[in-house]
C-alpha cells in the first residue's frame, strides 16, 4: 500500500496527477512492484539495478499518474517533458513511461490522459508537439485506437520528419537499451501476456502490423512509438475513451 496523504496534487482535483518528488521511497518501491504484477524481469536483470532505474526515471519525471482503488494502486504512468530540435526547429515531446493499469474503461483514466495531451499542446504555442515512448504491442495497439498520428521507427509510412525526430530521441533517450541500427529498444523486462487480444479486425491489423516489424517483441525487443499531438487528437481520443468505457460497461460480469 502507498500512502498519498502527503502527495502534492498536479491539475485539477481527481484526476490522480502528482508532483513526482512528493513520493516517498517507500511509495516509489510499492509503485516498482505494481509494476511486475504485469511484467517479468529478464533472468539476466538484477531487480535492484531494475528498481535503481525505475526510481531514477520517477524522479525525473515531471507528472506521476498514480490512479487509486480505495488504497490499492490501480494503475501508473510518468511522463517527462523534453525540447528537442531538427532542421533547425524546436519540438516538444512528452516522454511516457511505465504505464500499467489494473483496470479498464475508468472514467479517470480518460479525464487524466486528455489533460496531459492538452498541456504540451498549449505549451507549445503553435511548435508541433509529440507523444513519445517504447513500445511493446499492447501499448501500441491502445494508442492507435485513440489517435489517427502514431507510427512506429521502422514504419515506411512514417513521414521523412517524424523519422528524424524518432531516430533523435531514441539516441537521446533510449540510452544503452537502445540499438539505433535494428531500431529496438531492449526492456528489462519480458510480457506475461504472450499473444495481446486483438479479435476485432482493426486491432488485428494493429497486431499484424507490429508483430512484422518487430517478430522478436516476446523475447522483450521493443518499437519506438511517435505520435503527433494536434487539434484533432483531443475529440479522436475522447471518441475512443468513451467506446472503451461503454464496452467496459457492457461487459458482463465472468
Amino acid at each position: 500500500m502507498v500512502d498519498p496523504r502527503r502527495w502534492r496534487r498536479i491539475g485539477p482535483k481527481g484526476l490522480s496527477l502528482w508532483e513526482p518528488s512528493s513520493l516517498s521511497d517507500d511509495d516509489v518501491r510499492e509503485l516498482w512492484r505494481f509494476r511486475l504484477r504485469f511484467m517479468d524481469l529478464k533472468p539476466s536483470v538484477d531487480p535492484e539495478e531494475d528498481y535503481a532505474s525505475f526510481a531514477d526515471f520517477v524522479r525525473r519525471a515531471d507528472v506521476a499518474w498514480v490512479l487509486l482503488d480505495g488504497a490499492a494502486i490501480a494503475a501508473i504512468s510518468f511522463y517527462r517533458n523534453e525540447v528537442i530540435e531538427h532542421a533547425g526547429r524546436r519540438y516538444h515531446v512528452l516522454f511516457g513511461e511505465y504505464g500499467f493499469a489494473a483496470l479498464r474503461g475508468d472514467p479517470r483514466m480518460v479525464l487524466a490522459i486528455l489533460w496531459l495531451f492538452v498541456q504540451p499542446l498549449v505549451r507549445g504555442r503553435g511548435r508541433a508537439v509529440y507523444y513519445f515512448g517504447f513500445a511493446y504491442p499492447h501499448s501500441y495497439l491502445s494508442l492507435a485506437r485513440a489517435s489517427s498520428h502514431v507510427w512506429l521507427l521502422g514504419d515506411e509510412a512514417m513521414p521523412t520528419r517524424e523519422r528524424a525526430i524518432a531516430d533523435a530521441l531514441g539516441r537521446r533517450l533510449g540510452g544503452e537499451r537502445w540499438d539505433p541500427v535494428r531500431r529496438r529498444y531492449d526492456f528489462p523486462t519480458l510480457p506475461r501476456e504472450a499473444v495481446p487480444r486483438a479479435s476485432a479486425p482493426h486491432r488485428a491489423r494493429l497486431l499484424a502490423h507490429y508483430e512484422r516489424l518487430n517478430p522478436e517483441w516476446r523475447e522483450g525487443q521493443g518499437l519506438l512509438l511517435l505520435n503527433r499531438l494536434d487539434a484533432g487528437t483531443i475529440p479522436h481520443a475522447l471518441r475512443a475513451a468513451l467506446r472503451r468505457i461503454g464496452g467496459h460497461r457492457r461487459r458482463p460480469a465472468a
